[in-house]
């Protein structure tokens, strides 16, 4: 027995002779009757067999007919789907069974898409003249909505600025998101939708009936509330009447802000502009202004030309402007060398980001001379460092037979040398510009550059030890990018000045030195007294330097300082002038060892008077350890 003959119950042969035949039959028998298909609705496929469904079977009831043969002979049943006979059932007449008649179709061809008749016939055993029945047309549908293919995006409200959700808007717009479904590819009638807002676990998940399309989802601002602020990625799915879903539509970004959202960013400040190299390597002071709606952990990042300088979070209190500092190695990055116009901006960052407006800022990193192996810092290594020569042949060295005599200075010309470069010779503490060279078209890299300082520049500075002598480059006259040659140190002995009264410090405890006890992380006081020498109107400028070691000290060079001051009234004459000499950098560096310190008088911008060194202990430890307390 063939699986069809199991199937139906018919033989094989006697389908042969059954189907397909024409069917032009008076008095035809009732159709089929279907059970288990869906109801039909206005405009939608008739008898839709839903496809869950499907496995179970087609479900129909044979309607009451009337028997074809006479008594004592057997009528035999025989349901058809496209002429395909799928069911067999032997009657003996007269019939004893009751009508409807229940019978559960299966079979692959329900598995296809498309229309399906179903109809039934009744044969006789001996009676040549069948009966048949009318036809039941069933739905199958087996494909979705969008057949198969991913549906479009949801499309959002063209006035929706950045896809963002705000209080603004929704109050723009009667408090409500107005999103829309495309139309797709094989709409019918009863056709279901759901929006999906967010993934398929958030709210407000809603849906409904297509009755019309394309199709307008109104969400409330309520139900927004609901589903809460940030990030939410927006699908749709489609299912038709006979249960067959799509995909999940392509998903599509909107930010939800549930409270007033930053406005009216400014620019950026950045007051320094335009910057030349010796501010770029310092570090570029960047200021956020104060913006509207501003809250507790707004985070804003600053950017210069789009490279990341630094963020910070919003206090509930913020200190405006937020001050920002933009580092050589950021503003350098990729344009080291160039004069160029730098792009700096920030940005506002809750639930999502909100720029500020681009500012531009001019910025000269235009460099001359060798390429500088220690930048950022000016300082280049490769540079010849000057050599002073006094009157009596002494290198580095001024003594009192030296003593109304200019000085001569000696470097080599740095490669590349281009004409018009401007060389400016510096001497002292406060870099005292003393002579200026224009590097002619004749001059060659490596010449010897020959100048002098002058014996009133020289008094200016007056005598003492370890005195800086150096020059930069820079590319004309009126440029400020630079860089410089290493410091020549220079002693001075040949100015007669008047030796005046020793500096003092006012210390809290061992007056022998500075001690943990003096909390010198708090500032020292120095005094000048000297009543004798000291008029209203002179500059004493006290000069300072720490020594680190109690044996074999060395000098720790980013101690030394000076620090000038006018003498005001005639107290200070009589009762002193006091200096406060700061903990940075003046001994934050040090651990234990020396301070030196002496001053030095103008009068009229000449130095009259000098003091002698006046050398204290520095004791910055106690026992092994730093002195408690300090930063």
């Amino acid at each position: 027995m063939t699986k069809f003959e199991t199937t139906t119950k018919v033989s094989a042969e006697k389908a042969k002779t059954r189907a397909p035949q024409s069917r032009s039959f008076r008095n035809l028998f009732n159709p089929p009757v279907p059970i288990n298909t869906e109801q039909n609705i206005p405009g939608g496929q008739i008898n839709l067999l839903r496809t869950p469904k499907i496995p179970e079977g087609l479900e129909v009831e044979i309607p009451a007919f009337t028997t074809v043969g006479p008594p004592g002979t057997i009528d035999t049943v025989t349901v058809y789907i496209n002429e395909r006979p799928v069911h067999s059932v032997e009657l003996p007449v007269p019939y004893v069974i009751t009508f409807p008649i229940p019978v559960t179709l299966q079979d692959p061809v329900l598995e296809s898409h498309g229309e399906k008749v179903v109809y039934f016939d009744v044969v006789n055993s001996i009676n040549p003249n069948d009966g048949v029945s009318q036809n039941l047309t069933v739905t199958v549908d087996r494909l979705d909505p969008n057949l198969g293919a991913f549906p479009t995006a949801i499309i959002l409200p063209q006035d929706l600025p950045d896809a963002t959700v705000t209080p603004e808007y929704l109050e723009a717009h009667d408090d409500e998101l107005v999103l829309q479904i495309p139309d797709y590819l094989d709409p019918q009638a009863g056709d279901y939708w759901a929006i999906l807002f967010g993934d398929e676990q958030s709210q407000p998940n809603k849906g409904g009936l297509v009755s019309e399309r394309p199709i307008n989802v109104v969400l409330t601002k309520e139900e927004l509330l609901l589903a809460g602020p940030g990030t939410k990625q927006v699908t749709y799915i489609l299912e038709d009447r006979a249960g067959n879903p799509t995909k999940l539509a392509y998903r599509q970004q909107v930010f939800v802000i549930l409270e007033p959202t930053p406005i009216d960013l400014l620019a950026p400040r950045v007051d320094a502009a335009p910057i030349d190299i010796v501010e770029a390597r310092e570090g570029v002071l960047i200021e956020v202004v104060e913006y509207t709606n501003a809250a507790s952990g707004d985070e804003v990042r600053v950017y210069w030309n789009d490279i990341y300088v630094d963020r910070v979070f919003l206090p509930p209190t913020p200190n405006w402007p937020l001050p920002f500092t933009a580092p050589w190695a950021v503003i350098s990055s990729g344009v080291e060398g160039t004069a160029h116009m730098a792009q700096v901006r920030y940005e506002v960052i809750r639930s999502k980001a909100y720029p500020s407006p681009v500012l531009d800022v001019e910025v000269d990193l235009e460099l001359i001379g060798p390429p500088n192996p220690g930048e950022p810092d000016p300082v280049n290594p490769t540079l010849d460092v000057p050599l002073l020569t006094s009157s009596t042949g002494e290198l580095n060295l001024l003594r009192p037979e030296d003593a109304g005599q200019p000085a001569d200075v000696s470097f080599a010309l740095y490669d590349p040398a281009q004409t018009g470069e401007v060389i400016r010779l510096y001497y002292g503490p406060e870099n005292l510009l003393v002579a200026t060279y224009t590097v002619q078209s004749t001059d060659n890299p490596g010449d010897p550059i020959e100048l002098q300082i002058s014996w009133d520049d020289i008094v200016k500075v007056g005598n003492g030890t370890d005195i800086p002598l150096f020059y930069k480059i820079f590319a004309n006259a009126t440029t400020t990018n630079f860089q410089s040659s290493g410091s020549q140190l220079v002693d001075v002995r040949a100015i007669p000045l008047v030796e005046v009264n020793a500096p003092e410090l006012n210390l809290l405890g061992n007056q022998a030195g500075i001690s943990c006890t003096d909390f010198p992380w708090r500032g020292v006081n120095a005094r000048v007294v000297d009543a004798q020498n000291l008029q209203v109107g002179d500059i004493v400028t006290l000069h300072w330097l720490g020594l680190e070691g109690f044996t074999n000290s060395q000098p720790v060079e980013e101690t030394r300082s000076s620090f000038p001051r006018e003498v005001l009234n005639q107290n200070e004459v009589d009762t002193g002038v006091n200096l406060t000499i700061p903990w940075i950098p003046c001994m934050e560096p040090l651990r234990s060892g020396f301070v030196e310190l002496y001053w030095i008088q103008q009068r009229g911008g000449q130095a009259i008077g000098r003091s002698p060194v006046k050398s204290y202990y520095y004791f910055g430890l106690q026992g092994t350890a730093l002195c408690p307390g300090r930063p």
